[in-house]
């Protein structure tokens, strides 16, 4: 388990302020799924608004001692922590937060009450009160997902390499690494880089944005994301932003080595069969791979 002194980063995490793979860097892999699937239930747990009639006599009532093993130890410290720091976060913040879990998708209704954010797999959004007034909208994402925004005040999503600024349309950012590609399916979106700069990014175009640069506009035809319709599209772009997909569409840990992330991958990957995915991303580009449990080691 992650000990004290990344309790910091782990609550500057819950409010978007950290992204994941940095996390992951401090803490582990294995120690952010557990923190992961904690969430995941305390989003999903619904409160029973029955009254209890406390009985003494069932908390004194005698009963067996069970002996916890190392591994039970564990996940009951996991869930301590975890639940000690989720505290200290609801006091510091109001903020909501959404999460979805490797394969899964979620659509989720905004507080403007018109427009919905779909997310895709292990994503993030989140937001405070003070985001949503009457001369703003305003959220932060990890990850992917799709808006389909409702006209109305300016809408702008924050991300850690950069912000798309809106006022009604539906459009995908999609961050990964150091870089992100937006894509516009209706209307016009502003996508402004960490640095400033900035593209205005108009209905069936797209944009990446990668190694502090801007490269080329890419023409789109389709009218929604593909991951929709259980599929992903790519067109050009680095095999680094593909292999990201992989890990959140399949809940695999991805080691690369010596891969070449740089090069390019043109291609559409089946979000429900990791088996046929693999070959159509790997078998092209001459990189040879074994998958073992959870763990996908690449080699060339």
């Amino acid at each position: 388990m992650a000990d004290n002194e990344h309790n910091d980063q782990i609550i500057k995490w819950l409010n978007g302020e950290l992204p994941e793979e940095q996390l992951m860097q401090e803490i582990g892999a294995d120690n952010l799924l557990k923190y992961k699937q904690i969430i995941q239930e305390v989003d999903q747990w619904t409160p029973d608004n029955e009254s209890v009639i406390f009985d003494p006599a069932v908390v004194t009532k005698k009963g067996k001692v069970m002996t916890m093993t190392r591994r039970m130890s564990l996940s009951v410290a996991a869930s301590v922590v975890l639940v000690a720091l989720f505290s200290i976060w609801m006091l510091r913040s109001d903020r909501t937060v959404h999460f979805t879990k490797a394969g899964e998708t979620k659509q989720i209704t905004l507080p403007d009450g018109l427009s919905i954010v779909t997310l895709a797999a292990n994503s993030k959004v989140s937001w405070t009160e003070d985001d949503w007034n009457s001369s703003e909208r305003r959220l932060q994402i990890d990850g992917k997902g799709f808006f389909q925004v409702e006209k109305g005040t300016p809408f702008s999503v924050a991300f850690q390499t950069g912000e798309v600024t809106v006022l009604g349309t539906s459009f995908e950012v999609s961050e990964f690494d150091e870089s992100f590609q937006v894509i516009c399916f209706e209307g016009k979106v502003r996508a402004t880089d960490k640095n400033q700069g900035s593209r205005i990014v108009s209905a069936g175009e797209g944009y990446l944005y990668h190694h502090d640069q801007w490269e080329e506009k890419l023409n789109v035809t389709d009218t929604q994301p593909s991951w929709l319709q259980e599929e992903t599209k790519f067109d050009n772009v680095p095999l680094a932003m593909v292999l990201k997909t992989l890990e959140n569409e399949y809940d695999i840990q991805i080691i690369k080595n010596n891969v070449k992330l740089e090069r390019r991958f043109t291609g559409s990957i089946p979000n429900k069969n990791l088996t046929l995915a693999l070959k159509i991303v790997f078998d092209p580009l001459g990189i040879s791979y074994e998958m073992k449990e959870s763990k996908l080691t690449l080699s060339e």
